[in-house]
């Protein structure tokens, strides 16, 4: 009897951690894309990405010239974008960062933005999102988030959002419900001339 108390506990101790990765029912995950759109008017600039919660799940990512901030971040990360001069910007001091040497994401979080801080980094863009749902029946199949930044202000939100629509789908649901507002109108109209 002990034993199943036991590992009715365990069982219950680990669900929700199961649970945490899951897309809820009756939603589905969409591609979310976040374009620089002005990143090659900062040519004195390198533009990198990292998210807070800790660098094994989000970490830090140059952002090319094609203005793409990368998508390969955990759910939970809350992305920022910040423009290192490259005259300070030192590849090999970013790239050795190591989250190891912190005894908790907190100070290792804050051991990085005192790195960010020293290479004289500014923060463009902050709480980039990363991750989205969207209910099982919308179209939507795509969202790009489209940012112009500027290095005096601290952007929270797109200047412009474009969803990429699943067409096929949409006709699908808008002819099943023609269809089926065709045959309310004529079981009506039948019942109306009896």
């Amino acid at each position: 009897m002990k034993r199943a108390v036991i590992l009715m506990i365990l069982v219950l101790m680990i669900l929700p951690s199961l649970n945490a990765d899951m897309i809820p029912t009756g939603e589905k995950q969409i591609q979310v894309n976040n374009i620089i759109t002005n990143i090659n008017d900062f040519s004195d600039y390198v533009f990198v990405s990292y998210g807070n919660i800790n660098l094994g799940m989000c970490p830090i990512k140059v952002i090319n010239s094609d203005g793409k901030i990368s998508t390969d971040y955990y759910k939970g990360c809350s992305v920022s974008v910040y423009a290192i001069p490259k005259s300070k910007y030192n590849e090999t001091l970013i790239s050795s960062f190591d989250a190891k040497e912190y005894p908790s994401s907190d100070e290792e979080s804050q051991a990085l933005i005192n790195l960010l801080l020293r290479l004289d980094a500014k923060k463009v863009i902050s709480d980039i999102r990363v991750y989205m749902t969207v209910s099982e029946s919308s179209s939507i199949k795509e969202t790009t988030n489209y940012y112009t930044i500027d290095l005096t202000q601290v952007k929270t939100e797109p200047d412009k959002t474009i969803n990429e629509k699943d067409n096929m789908r949409l006709l699908i649901y808008i002819s099943l419900s023609l269809i089926s507002l065709v045959i309310i109108i004529l079981l009506l109209w039948r019942r109306k001339k009896k």
